[in-house]
């Protein structure tokens, strides 16, 4: 059998549970079965970002949907910051203290809780 790609899914730390982990993206819970934890298109619980739709099998670049903010890129090299993809803006993600994160989005010069709305 082949072994996965140093950018896979499957080399996250396995916390148990559901509970897995990996380098710059940090702590997530995988809400997909076991059976193909490379599948695109899988519902992930993310420590500061919250519920978010990844769609891309690697995790040197991902893509990925999350209400509020809508499409958002990120990868290995630009983490915290992420590319909103609907107002071409760049954001800082700033991680609050009891999982409360905000973004701080450059074009509009303000501050944006994780479900879109401005602070």
């Amino acid at each position: 059998a082949a072994s996965p790609s140093r950018h896979s899914w499957d080399l996250a730390t396995d916390y148990g549970n559901g509970w897995r982990s990996f380098g710059w993206f940090g702590n997530y819970f995988e809400s997909q079965s076991k059976q193909n934890p490379n599948a695109p298109g899988t519902w992930i619980f993310h420590a500061d970002l919250g519920w978010i739709y990844r769609v891309n099998s690697a995790t040197n670049s991902i893509w990925f949907w999350q209400e509020g903010l809508g499409w958002l890129w990120t990868s290995d090299r630009t983490y915290p910051f992420l590319w909103r993809h609907d107002v071409a803006d760049w954001l800082y993600l700033c991680k609050g203290e009891k999982g409360l994160s905000y973004f701080y989005g450059y074009a509009e010069k303000r501050w944006i809780h994780r479900d879109g709305r401005s602070q």
